[in-house]
């Protein structure tokens, strides 16, 4: 049975383990293999032909890198996987700050999707077409949300809605925040939950002027915790 690689779990490892795919090359290149920026790109885009992949013989390097072992990124090539039971969900390449601050991307890019069963999503949202992931970067808004969390977001996309105080991802400027605002008459205020950092204050001016902008309200996340620290006995 032919074996190739599994480039959706290629990519759901590089983009859980590093921050951007160039960060993954300078540790490949580390350990004697450096491939070109669009190189990687390609290896999850489409051509002609379908997906590109890895070379089989530069696999051991990029498992080592990923702290895997070589099985885990391979596939036999006559599985397929039941897709009617799942909605696709976008992540957006523009991370949000929560502390940190994350840079906006007008094109809002996305790096790649997740497969998300309808089950958990489809009660409150029957339509999935607004929903987006943000990867969060700082401790500001701990403990709802870590630094490496993925937060799922009901985009605006142009809708108008009913300003209700709640945990939104925003634009203010050129700088993208998650943070739990308050909407004033007169300007809106915007919290962290982590009590060592400050509210401030998104004024009138600003919101009139087009420098904030919602992109949309948090609805859920995706967060692993750290598991057991096992010797290499393992669990029995």
């Amino acid at each position: 049975m032919e074996k190739n690689v599994n480039t959706e779990i290629l990519q759901d490892l590089i983009y859980s383990k590093f921050s951007n795919y160039q960060d993954f090359i300078n540790a490949c290149a580390l350990r004697g293999f450096k491939p070109a920026m669009p190189t990687v790109k390609s290896w999850f885009g489409k051509n002609k032909d379908g997906a590109r992949s890895p070379s089989v013989k530069n696999l051991p390097i990029i498992a080592e890198v990923l702290d895997v072992d070589m099985e885990v990124l391979l596939t036999h090539s006559n599985i397929s996987k039941t897709r009617e039971k799942i909605y696709k969900i976008p992540i957006l390449e523009m991370p949000t700050g929560c502390g940190a601050m994350g840079e906006f991307d007008p094109s809002f890019a996305v790096v790649k999707e997740v497969d998300i069963p309808k089950v958990f999503i489809e009660q409150r949202y029957p339509s999935h077409k607004h929903l987006r992931i943000f990867k969060c970067f700082g401790d500001s808004m701990q403990p709802k949300y870590n630094s490496g969390d993925f937060v799922i977001v009901d985009m605006v996309d142009g809708r108008s809605f009913i300003k209700i105080d709640g945990i939104y991802v925003f634009r203010l400027d050129k700088a993208v925040y998650i943070k739990r605002l308050t909407f004033m008459p007169n300007k809106i205020m915007a919290r962290s939950i982590n009590p060592d950092y400050e509210s401030f204050e998104i004024s009138e001016n600003e919101i009139e002027s087009g420098l904030f902008e919602v992109l949309g309200k948090t609805c859920g996340r995706i967060a692993f915790e750290d598991g057991l620290l096992l010797d290499n006995q393992g669990i029995y």
